[in-house]
C-alpha cells in the first residue's frame, strides 16, 4: 500500500513540474527582432511573451558604448511589454537588456540585440548643410595685381598730360623765331632798297 501511494506521488510530481515550467514567461518576439537592422527612426520597443507579465517588469536599453539610453515610459499589456522612447533613436548598435517577472511571480531575464541605419530627417539634413563652413577660394597674385591697375591712378600717365613732351614745346618756338628772322630780313631789304 505504501508503494502505491509513492507511485501516485511520483507521477503527480511529473506531471506538476511541466505544468510549473511551463508558467515561467520567455520571449517569444520583438520589434526590433533579434539581430534586426532598422531602416527608418525608431522611438517605441516592443517585447512579446508567451505567458502573462506583471506590472513590475522592465527593460533597459544601452547603445554600442554601453551607456544606458533613457526609457521615457513602459507599459504592459499582458504580456506585451512596450517602451516609449523620448526621441528616435540614433544610427548604431543597441542592446534591449529586459527582466520581467512572470504571472507565478518568478523572474525571468534576457537580452537582444538590434542596430539602427536611418536616413537623417531632410530639416536635419538642410540644417547640416547651412552650418557647413564656407571656404572662399584665396585671390591669386595675377588678380590681385589686376585690382592694384585698375584701382591706383596711372601716374605716369599724368605726369605725361601734365609735362607735355619737350619736342613739342620746341618746335612752337623754333618756328616763331625763324618767321621773326624772315621779317627782320624782310624789313632791312625793304629798307636798303628804298635808299
Amino acid at each position: 500500500m505504501k508503494n502505491y501511494f509513492l507511485l501516485l506521488a511520483c507521477i503527480y510530481c511529473l506531471l506538476l513540474f511541466p505544468a510549473a515550467a511551463g508558467a515561467h514567461s520567455h520571449l517569444e518576439s520583438s520589434t526590433p527582432a533579434d539581430g534586426e537592422t532598422v531602416e527608418e527612426p525608431l522611438d517605441t520597443l516592443e517585447l512579446q511573451f508567451d505567458a502573462g507579465i506583471e506590472p513590475l517588469s522592465t527593460i533597459q536599453l544601452f547603445n554600442e558604448n554601453e551607456e544606458e539610453v533613457p526609457v521615457e515610459d513602459i507599459s504592459i499589456d499582458s504580456p506585451v511589454l512596450t517602451a516609449s522612447l523620448a526621441e528616435p533613436l540614433a544610427n548604431g548598435q543597441y542592446r534591449v537588456a529586459w527582466t520581467i517577472i512572470g504571472a507565478d511571480t518568478h523572474t525571468t531575464e534576457g537580452e537582444f540585440s538590434f542596430s539602427v541605419d536611418a536616413p537623417a530627417p531632410e530639416n536635419e539634413a538642410a540644417t547640416e548643410e547651412q552650418d557647413a563652413p564656407v571656404t572662399e577660394e584665396p585671390e591669386t597674385e595675377q588678380e590681385e595685381t589686376i585690382e592694384e591697375e585698375t584701382t591706383e591712378p596711372d601716374l605716369a600717365t599724368a605726369d605725361e598730360e601734365e609735362d607735355p613732351p619737350a619736342a613739342e614745346t620746341i618746335v612752337p618756338l623754333l618756328t616763331t623765331a625763324v618767321v621773326i628772322i624772315l621779317f627782320g630780313a624782310l624789313a632791312g631789304w625793304l629798307v636798303r632798297r628804298r635808299k
